[in-house]
């Protein structure tokens, strides 16, 4: 598993395997959010990039 800043290995040699996937849980979730909403930004300037094209 990869987390930025190697928290889980951090938390895996203090706390063992089990408790390292259940802390690093949230920061993964909130990592696959933040890309969810990186991506939906990004469609967004496409759109408004192409509907300024089509209109000139």
């Amino acid at each position: 598993m990869f987390v930025r800043g190697g928290v889980y290995r951090v938390i895996k040699e203090a706390m063992g395997g089990a408790l390292a996937k259940f802390s690093v849980s949230p920061l993964m979730f909130d990592y696959i959010l933040q890309s969810a909403a990186i991506f939906e930004r990004l469609c967004e300037h496409l759109n408004e990039i192409k509907s300024r094209r089509q209109n000139s």
